[in-house]
């Protein structure tokens, strides 16, 4: 049944930092398939099976091809779903790890927390010289509420148009180019995008290889030398205590309005239902005006004391910091 899978090259990459271990890998399945639907069984499970490609290129691999079922959003009847066919495709190659989803729970956080995720500094080796910049999305460095916080380039090569000023304040956080007649997407969440025919498992573990190996030799691409290089929270934290926490909400309001992010109350109530009281719940989508309220409070800035909790909030909310992460909380 694996040899039966077409896929397309959407792939995210992570550099392991030790030996995988099977709880490391049965957990990011776990989390994977927790929206499976339920007494039904997987189409295909497959844990840890050690293959070699055509190539000689040895992998490891985990497969999980399981029906699941989400809510028709244009119908307002909670008895309407659809049902779909989701997957999760785990390829280990020497010490990266290699990812394909569809449609899963979200695993992403647990994944991100136990492997490192590859930046577009590492991914842009992938990109030659003499590839064309179609599109770049930019990330501005800046904590000011009146600046522009992106900006979006597209052209048929905008290397040739692009002005260098600024750019050392600005980290890209998407790439569209076009290299050797391939279409190429980078982004920053490690995921990368590759036009072409779908293909077996083995041939994205090939192709997968072929990256890896570009990402270990060659040179960073001369174009995006210009821009700013992400630096890692553990860096900043060693050197630097937090006086503020801002959340640039700007990202969210976007998924929100393009109905990426979906918000609703969820209520709950007895009603009798043939002759029985049963618990029956609601979704209920909020006004507008809720959704300002939200982000008027997400998007101003909060002041941090010595012990990091939120001044004139502090008996309530506070920032718990560790080597990784920094983590608002509430009571």
């Amino acid at each position: 049944m694996p040899n039966r899978l077409e896929l397309t090259k959407n792939v995210l990459f992570f550099k392991c930092n030790s030996p995988n271990t099977d709880q490391e890998i049965d957990k990011i399945l776990e989390l994977a398939t927790e929206n499976k639907e339920s007494n039904k069984n997987f189409v295909i499970d497959q844990f840890r099976e050690k293959n070699r490609t055509h190539r000689g290129v040895d992998y490891t691999v985990s497969i999980k091809v399981f029906p699941t079922v989400r809510p028709v959003y244009f119908l307002d009847d909670d008895t309407f779903e659809d049902r779909i066919y989701a997957y999760i495709l785990v390829i280990e190659i020497n010490d990266y790890l290699v990812i394909l989803s569809k449609s899963c729970s979200t695993f992403l956080a647990y994944v991100k927390e136990k492997f490192k995720l590859i930046d577009v500094a590492e991914l842009s080796k992938l990109v030659g010289d003499n590839a064309e910049f179609q599109k770049i999305a930019l990330r501005n460095m800046t904590v000011s509420e009146k600046a522009v916080r992106n900006r979006s380039y597209e052209g048929n090569d905008i290397r040739s148009s692009f002005s260098s000023h600024s750019a050392g304040r600005s980290i890209p956080s998407h790439l569209k180019i076009k290299e050797k007649g391939q279409i190429k997407s980078i982004s920053s969440t490690g995921r990368i995008v590759e036009s072409a025919p779908r293909q077996s498992i083995e041939e994205i573990t090939d192709w997968a290889y072929s990256q890896i190996q570009l990402i270990n030799t060659s040179k960073e691409n001369n174009f995006l030398k210009n821009f700013a290089k992400k630096v890692s929270l553990g860096e900043v934290l060693s050197k630097c205590k937090p006086s503020a926490l801002l959340i640039d909400v700007s990202a969210i309001e976007d998924k929100i309005e393009d109905g990426a992010i979906v918000l609703k109350y969820e209520l709950f109530k007895k009603e009798k239902i043939n002759g029985k009281v049963k618990k029956t719940k609601k979704y209920i989508k909020p006004s507008i005006r809720i959704y300002k309220k939200l982000f008027d409070q997400l998007g101003e800035i909060y002041e941090l004391d010595q012990n990091l909790r939120v001044v004139n909030f502090e008996s309530t909310s506070y920032v718990n910091k560790n080597k990784r992460v920094i983590l608002p909380k509430n009571n």
